[in-house]
């Protein structure tokens, strides 16, 4: 049985005045797409079969063919005659149809043509599209368009009450908008006085101006029949929506609804945006101190160096600034204090800004300061010091004085750029300025340089090629032996991560942990090198079916030291590998260890409590206190190469490695001496009563494979013994 659909044209889309045959109606199709749309837009008939046109109607279940015919009305397409069928149609049934369409719109042009939008239907786009609207201009705009429609007037104007100095005509159209325009805003407030009572008020022909006190300002400006409408929002009398005619004939009770419809939807509106507006200045804005944040400065900065490009006069600059000492305040005296203490040096340092300049709390101890009008780069330098004078007094925290000093870093933007930096990449300039000047002192300043971008480029061509990397396995994992000394043999090894990078070759740690520590990859390394140094021993194991198991030795990162979610990753390595938890020891610096005590004792207890070993690497070189050696839970000490270096002649150093290995074994503590490259540092460790080393003198670090041979051969020759 055929299905046939009737549509006539409304804007952008095709309404369905009725359908015969079909379980549910299809309405509002687009006239851009469908064969349907396509019959609209050309005007010309189409039939299909489903075997020719898959892109239409294959996916309707069971249509086999379709015909699809112009609905015209005086020569213009305003519709669409559409009949599917399950079965074949007839030869004739192109022609039956389309006649049956010239007959349609024969009788709708009798009767005056394709029935209008009703005034329901226009309401409901117009609340649809009001909702829409994000930017008061284009709101305004939409809505002076919208009033002209519904109450069928020339002439249409919002008047903002709310717009400094007074109020304005914000937004006119029509025959009369200019005389509106002209209309001065005392007039406007005379006229808001009654209107803002709640009244909508119309008139025409009072030469006299009653009954509405303003109207010969508005009969001035040419219109003689007004509609005025109060727009509230939050309570308040916003706006006023006008009408008006430059005839006499007075607006009828309809048109007065229609406008006042149309009022409280836009107050609803200007109540969503200034909520927005509300949050949006929440997003901008650091709760703590009152300043912008980070977000508002980086557009801040953007837009005036969009304005400094234009004219190029006056030295660009943008300076960021790292309080020194705060960690301290909030370990010593807590986050309340560290908060007092934020609040007082940004009020310092925002009495003392000019109205020029820009200020705000980029993030924890880092303020951000920007300035477009220095007569040189040496203005900018004193400027510089004159904030780090501004910290120079002590801050009263309750009674304690703190003392608090700054470094701050300085980018510059020449004048001679043709493509300066964009505000991003100028505040990370001075960024990297400022560890510049950490890198000189706890209190300093430095400009950014021709040296620090090189380095700076240099730095974010590793990171992405780190992030590479990991994704390409170009990481690889190298094996160095822990020999006993009293007996050679191989007790251990240490995992020492490499990066095979496809042009530079072999990379050692030093060449890019600094950069995975500061981007965070350091984590996605850490995990990778625990997951693939597990497998590994768990494969020695099957392999070689040692009678004696060694142990592992993975490096552990400042970064990874106060995650949380260490002991559940290396769980897991433990878990997936098979091997027993003593065996894995997990190697990190004094100076790891102290950067973060609190964090870091936490996650070495939840460490410890999965039975994996403990171990201090480069020991000696840090705080070498005995006081967190004895609180942290250590089990090995790995002596550092700087002190080995000075065996066996050099008397301090025997001296220092004695003490050493006395205070470990009174700990109860293993020892490793490490970087062992001659028979004499090896003999005198021994002497010495060090039990174990690792060295160039035993093994350079070695593949996987190799060192498979490695321990091969030590099985075999403890089986010929």
């Amino acid at each position: 049985m055929p299905m046939s659909s009737l549509y006539l044209a409304r804007g952008d889309r095709l309404r369905c005045l009725g359908q015969r045959g079909y379980t549910h109606v299809q309405d509002g199709l687009l006239i851009s797409v469908g064969i349907v749309g396509r019959t609209y837009r050309s005007g010309e008939p189409v039939r299909l079969h489903a075997a020719d046109a898959p892109e239409y109607i294959a996916e309707v279940p069971g249509i086999v063919d379709e015909v699809c015919v112009p609905i015209r009305v005086a020569g213009r397409v305003v519709g669409v005659l559409n009949v599917e069928c399950t079965q074949p149609l007839a030869p004739d049934a192109l022609p039956i149809v389309a006649e049956c369409a010239e007959m349609f719109g024969a009788r709708l042009a009798a009767l005056g043509g394709p029935p209008g939008e009703s005034t329901a239907d226009r309401r409901i786009r117009h609340s649809s599209q009001l909702a829409a609207i994000t930017v008061t201009e284009e709101l305004w705009a939409y809505v002076v368009d919208a009033a002209c429609g519904l109450a069928q007037m020339s002439t249409a104007a919002l008047i903002d009450l709310h717009q400094p100095p007074g109020a304005r005509v914000a937004a006119a159209v029509g025959a009369i908008a200019g005389g509106l325009r002209a209309i001065p805003a005392h007039n406007w407030t005379t006229i808001s006085g009654l209107v803002s009572l709640g009244t909508s008020c119309h008139t025409s022909g009072y030469e006299s101006g009653i009954p509405f006190f303003g109207y010969p300002a508005l009969r001035a400006a040419g219109a003689n029949a007004v509609i005025i409408v109060p727009v509230f929002a939050d309570g308040k009398c916003r706006a006023l929506l006008l009408c008006a005619d430059g005839s006499g004939a007075a607006p009828g009770a309809i048109q007065v609804e229609r406008l006042e419809m149309l009022a409280a939807q836009l107050g609803s509106c200007l109540q969503t945006l200034r909520a927005m507006d509300e949050l949006r200045a929440r997003t901008m804005q650091d709760s703590l101190t009152g300043l912008g944040n980070r977000t508002w400065f980086v557009a801040e900065v953007g837009q005036r160096l969009e304005a400094w490009s234009r004219r190029r006069t006056g030295q660009f600059v943008v300076m960021f600034c790292d309080l020194n000492g705060f960690k301290d305040v909030n370990d010593s005296l807590g986050h309340a204090a560290g908060d007092r203490l934020l609040i007082m040096v940004a009020d310092r340092m925002r009495e003392r800004l000019h109205s020029d300049e820009l200020l705000a709390r980029l993030g924890g101890d880092e303020f951000g300061f920007c300035s477009d009008r220095f007569e040189s780069v040496a203005d900018a330098v004193i400027r510089a010091g004159d904030i780090t004078s501004l910290l120079a007094p002590h801050f009263d925290l309750d009674g304690v004085e703190v003392a608090i000093t700054a470094s701050i870093g300085i980018a510059v933007v020449r004048t001679d750029d043709t493509s300066p930096p964009d505000a991003p990449a100028l505040l990370g300039e001075a960024d990297a300025a400022m560890y510049e000047a950490k890198r000189h002192g706890r209190s300093g300043v430095a400009l950014f340089s021709d040296e620090l971008r090189s380095a700076a480029a240099d730095r974010l061509a590793t990171a992405t090629g780190l992030r590479k990397a990991v994704a390409d396995d170009q990481l690889v994992l190298l094996y160095q032996p822990v020999v006993s000394l009293p007996h050679g043999d191989v007790i251990g090894m240490e995992a020492l991560l490499r990066w095979r990078h496809p042009q530079r070759g072999l990379l050692a740690p030093s060449d890019f942990i600094a950069v995975a520590e500061d981007t965070g990859l350091i984590l996605e390394l850490g995990r990778w090198a625990l997951g693939r140094a597990c497998a590994q021993l768990a494969s020695w194991d099957q392999t070689l079916n040692t009678v004696h198991p060694i142990t592992l030795g993975v490096n552990l990162s400042a970064r990874q030291l106060t995650d949380p979610s260490l002991p559940a990753i290396v769980k897991s390595a433990l878990v997936a590998s098979g091997i027993t938890p003593r065996r894995l020891i997990l190697e990190m610096t004094e100076s790891t260890v102290m950067e973060d005590v609190a964090s870091s004792h936490a996650v070495l207890e939840a460490l410890k409590e999965l039975g994996v070993g403990i171990a201090v690497d480069d020991f000696g070189t840090g705080f070498s206190s005995l006081a967190y050696l004895k609180r942290f839970p250590v089990d090995i000490l790995k002596i550092d190469r700087s002190f080995i270096d000075g065996l066996p002649d050099d008397a301090e150093a025997c001296a220092i490695v004695a003490a050493i290995v006395g205070m470990a074994r009174a700990l109860g503590l293993d020892i490793v001496a490490e970087g062992v490259e001659t028979v004499g540092q090896r003999d005198r460790l021994t002497d010495l009563g060090c039990p174990n080393a690792q060295g160039y003198l035993f093994e350079k670090p070695q593949t996987a494979d190799a060192i498979t041979e490695i321990l091969s051969r030590q099985i075999l020759a403890r089986a010929a013994q």
